[in-house]
């Protein structure tokens, strides 16, 4: 019975409370808001993630959406790093630093455990 309820407890855990596309939730700035939504949107969609290992540096990577076969190129550097890069229009326009490729890359790293260079 324990083994039961540590696995219901990490299972709420991993659980993200859904973001509202139409009202930004008061405890929530403009920012934090605009930028949960990108994450809501990298988790829900089915993107094709692989690591382009013919540049000359690491880090780079191609997003490819299956469904509108679009493909963004992505350079992620850290969590926190001033010097990732989206070649969509959203990372160029939104001045988030991030979007939902980006939050992709996010995600598909700590999924396999890739190392950021």
């Amino acid at each position: 019975m324990e083994k039961k309820r540590k696995a219901k407890g990490k299972k709420q855990e991993k659980q993200v409370s859904k973001v509202s596309y139409h009202y930004k939730p008061e405890n929530m700035t403009l920012e934090q808001w605009q930028i949960a939504l990108r994450q809501q949107a990298a988790q829900k969609e089915a993107f094709a993630i692989s690591e382009d290992k013919t540049t000359d540096g690491p880090g780079y990577y191609t997003v490819s959406n299956p469904m509108t076969r679009n493909e963004y190129r992505v350079v992620f550097r850290g969590e926190e790093s001033l010097w990732n890069y989206c070649s969509c229009m959203d990372f160029k326009t939104s001045r988030l630093g991030t979007c939902k490729h980006i939050e992709a890359v996010r995600l598909w790293i700590k999924e396999y455990r890739k190392r950021i260079h």
